[in-house]
């Protein structure tokens, strides 16, 4: 496994130099013995390739590798110390860092541990080819966990590197287009079309997956990652389990309560429309939604591969498909619709700001009033109330 720069053997527990990276210390010696002088980056380079060694714990760590006792521990650590954060995030900084190493080498800059002058230089590349202020973040924060787990010092947290990017912010920043939230009235004009043939698997599917993430105020992939054992049906509501959510980064778990209301767009009622439809085994590790193929020999859809979860691509094609059905314009809306969709009902209908905060699995106000637009007799309401 690659790792901090190094290549970690996890059958052996050994250490391991790149062989690129011994090349290019090796050339560097041999041009500066050569040329019968040297430049300070050079010289820097060198110094800073024998600093990874002399000051990182992960060399005193490998002397371990064959200890009757410790040796497995120490093999382990590397796999622990990357579930400090999440496995996309490990594959996005992973991918970040890797362009970075490239930059370097090409740069005659050491990647790890890099100097401040070499991030500053290559986050200003960045900036000036003008990618999205998100892209320049990744960068920065790939190079930063590099760093911090290498337990080498750490050039972000320089002052020249927080005003670098403090001044990258303000070049590449643009306006926020937030995308429109799901309203009652679209979830009506969806149930009455889709909904008026409780036969068509497929249609049933796109109501329940609206509703759902609507009244639960679902992020996608909590929808997605939704297994029948998660459902608990109790008189007048049911009780979703919900396993990972983005901010449950302990995995504590959280359930949110959704009510039957006995109306036209009740959840539970098509959710239970849907599940006896679809064929799925309550109780089961069955994932609540999944792909569904047409049957020309019974002339059907039916439900498939159900121990796989509905694609993230998928979903959003079945959702904004759905709107271009009723004519709304698709650009408008997000999969994320559906959750500001359902926190705005809830808050323009004076639901309590506590309430909000724990259906939606929020951990901040701010995060929380992101998500939320307010009606125009709510804003009203403000100049109605200043005593003019």
């Amino acid at each position: 496994m690659e790792w901090l720069g190094f290549i970690w053997n996890l059958e052996t527990s050994v250490l391991e130099v790149p062989s690129d990276k011994i090349q290019k210390i090796v050339q560097l010696v041999v041009t500066m013995i050569s040329n019968k002088h040297a430049t300070a980056r050079q010289i820097a380079c060198i110094v800073e390739f024998g600093k990874s060694f002399s000051t990182s714990h992960w060399k005193t760590l490998n002397e371990y590798k064959d200890h009757e006792n410790l040796g497995l521990s120490a093999s382990l650590l590397p796999k622990i110390v990357r579930r400090a954060r999440s496995e996309s995030t490990n594959k996005k900084y992973d991918s970040y860092f890797l362009k970075f190493e490239k930059w370097c080498i090409l740069n005659s800059f050491m990647s790890l541990p890099a100097s401040v002058p070499a991030v500053s230089l290559f986050i200003c590349g960045l900036i000036q080819q003008g990618v999205s202020y998100a892209v320049l973040e990744s960068y920065f924060y790939s190079i930063n966990w590099f760093h911090k787990i290498s337990l080498n010092s750490n050039p972000c947290e320089d002052n020249l590197l927080k005003l670098v990017m403090e001044g990258g912010k303000r070049i590449l920043g643009k306006p926020i287009m937030k995308k429109e939230p799901v309203t009652v009235d679209i979830l009506n004009k969806l149930v009455d079309h889709f909904g008026k043939d409780e036969n068509n698997l497929i249609n049933l599917r796109t109501c329940v997956l609206c509703l759902l993430g609507f009244s639960g105020f679902l992020r996608y992939n909590e929808l997605a990652n939704i297994k029948m054992s998660d459902l608990f049906f109790e008189q007048g509501y049911v009780k979703i389990s919900i396993r990972e959510s983005k901010t449950d980064t302990y995995r504590r778990g959280n359930e949110i309560i959704i009510a039957k209301t006995g109306n036209k767009l009740c959840p539970v009622s098509w959710l239970n429309k849907y599940i006896l439809k679809a064929g799925l085994s309550k109780d089961s590790s069955e994932y609540l939604f999944t792909a569904i193929n047409y049957s020309s020999k019974s002339d059907t859809y039916k439900a498939t591969n159900k121990n796989k979860g509905l694609s993230y691509t998928r979903a959003r094609e079945i959702f904004l498909s759905s709107l271009k059905t009723l004519a709304l314009d698709p650009k408008k809306y997000c999969l994320h619709s559906l959750r500001s969709g359902g926190a705005s009902a809830a808050a323009n209908n004076q639901v309590p700001d506590r309430l909000i905060k724990a259906h939606g699995r929020w951990v901040t106000d701010i995060a929380k009033d992101g998500y939320i637009k307010d009606d125009l007799p709510n804003k009203i309401l403000v100049s109605l109330n200043l005593g003019l």
